[in-house]
């Protein structure tokens, strides 16, 4: 039986989830590509450091303040597809695609520099993906 402490914590992560998705915009497959590639570019991001011994803890923080901040974006983007009246998530979707291709062009330099050799493919795609900025 659950305790009131595990209920009331619950119930936070409950309504905190919710929310968040919602200002996300939904759980939907661009937004999970981008999480896992947020998520995977700043655990390779680390073993870089630690590969190339330069492991800075003040680095890392700002590392995860900008993953943050892609958040905000993508709710941003969510915001503004409400307020046009948009029938389809357009303006979130060229948010979460933006960062899609961002985030795998250092996904691709951190597996280089971790010595992971990436296909030609794989490197032209994404450097196309992201050819816009």
């Amino acid at each position: 039986m659950k305790t009131y402490n595990e209920k009331v914590v619950g119930a936070f992560i409950g309504i905190f989830c919710g929310t968040l998705g919602t200002l996300l915009g939904g759980w939907d497959l661009p937004l999970k590509i981008l999480i896992v590639f947020v998520t995977l570019d700043f655990f390779t991001g680390f073993l870089t450091g630690i590969k190339q011994k330069n492991i800075n803890s003040e680095v890392m923080f700002w590392g995860g303040v900008r993953k943050i901040i892609v958040a905000v974006a993508v709710i941003i983007g969510n915001c503004c597809d409400v307020l046009a009246q948009n029938p389809a998530p357009v303006i979130r979707t060229l948010v979460l695609y933006y960062f899609i291709a961002r985030e795998g062009i250092s996904l691709v330099e951190n597996c280089g520099a971790l010595g992971v050799v990436m296909p030609e493919s794989v490197k032209k795609f994404f450097k196309e993906f992201n050819k816009g900025e």
